[in-house]
């Protein structure tokens, strides 16, 4: 991949993946957001143009995006609005459980 690529790419998962908020996108539950903001934007940032982003969507090697008429998204990681609300299993901590100790720091003595 050229280095244009390659920053590119990076670019794009980490704010597809992570923090949309960089080029004030919006992602909807499922990771997609606008391909033209983003477009815009990534070109702003970089000077390169459409073109270099879809071809680079298209030829990634690891296939780390996918591009649906006018929505993009991310295919792996984690995605920040996809978390957030998400019914991840919580136990609650039994009676008997000591509260785990935090890193570095001495966990209190049994009582």
């Amino acid at each position: 991949m050229p280095t244009s690529d390659t920053k590119i790419s990076k670019l794009l998962s980490y704010v597809l993946r992570h923090a949309p908020q960089e080029l004030d996108l919006v992602l909807d539950a499922e990771g997609w957001t606008d391909y033209s903001e983003l477009s815009r934007k990534v070109c702003e940032k970089f000077g390169v143009i459409d073109t270099d982003i879809r071809r680079m969507i298209a030829e990634n090697p690891k296939k780390r995006f996918t591009l649906s008429g006018d929505r993009v998204r991310a295919l792996r990681g984690i995605r920040s609005k996809s978390i957030s609300g998400s019914s991840l299993s919580r136990r609650p901590m039994s009676s008997t459980m000591a509260p785990p100790a935090g890193h570095g720091r001495p966990s209190a003595p049994p009582d």
